[in-house]
């Protein structure tokens, strides 16, 4: 059970770090295409936190297992 749950942990992390990636760097550069500078900041920040928050939480994890 445990080696389930480590592979869920590690998948986790991926998809937050993917998220992030995405809405901090590929929607943020359409929303600064289009001239939408307040979204552009928005989701640049939005990103760095879902990474953060991703990282945290997997090593938060990791030491309580």
């Amino acid at each position: 059970m445990d080696k389930i749950l480590g592979a869920l942990d590690k998948y986790f992390l991926m998809l937050m770090i993917i998220q992030g990636f995405i809405v901090g760097v590929v929607d943020a550069k359409s929303f600064k295409e289009k001239k939408m500078f307040k979204l552009y900041r928005k989701s640049k920040i939005i990103g760095i936190f879902i990474v953060i928050l991703g990282v945290v939480s997997y090593i938060f994890h990791s030491i309580n297992y």
